[in-house]
């Protein structure tokens, strides 16, 4: 649960996001990845016993094991999933090709084509 926690976190929008705000605003950007770190550690002492108490890995598994139905997991799996996309993967798409687009001088499309291209490639294989 924590490696994919983690896994899931970290991506071009966080390192070039970070890097971005911290040479502009300073050091203090980084306090922010301090708090989430020991909020995380302490939602990971206080949830991970629960689910495995429960034998679930997901959310959506502990909603559906302790309300009933499969309604609420499938609501709470396809949100996940449109709010990961909406927020999180677009935004690393954009800040990735913005990177190879200053990197390497290309159109701003071309470089995000080959982004998800190579993605797509590393993903399947």
């Amino acid at each position: 649960i924590g490696a994919s926690l983690m896994s899931s976190n970290v991506g071009s929008g966080l390192f070039i996001g970070l890097a971005g705000t911290g040479a502009a605003g300073g050091l203090a950007v980084g306090g922010f990845e301090w708090n989430a770190t020991w909020l995380l550690v302490a939602l990971g002492w206080i949830f991970v016993p629960v689910y495995i108490a429960a034998g679930v890995v997901t959310m959506p598994q502990y909603l559906k094991k302790r309300f009933g139905g499969q309604r609420i997991q499938v609501y709470m799996s396809v949100l996940s999933l449109v709010l990961y996309i909406f927020t999180k993967i677009s935004t690393d798409i954009f800040s990735g090709a913005i990177f190879i687009q200053m990197a390497l001088g290309w159109n701003l499309y071309l470089s995000t084509v080959i982004l998800l291209v190579v993605t797509a490639v590393y993903t399947i294989a």
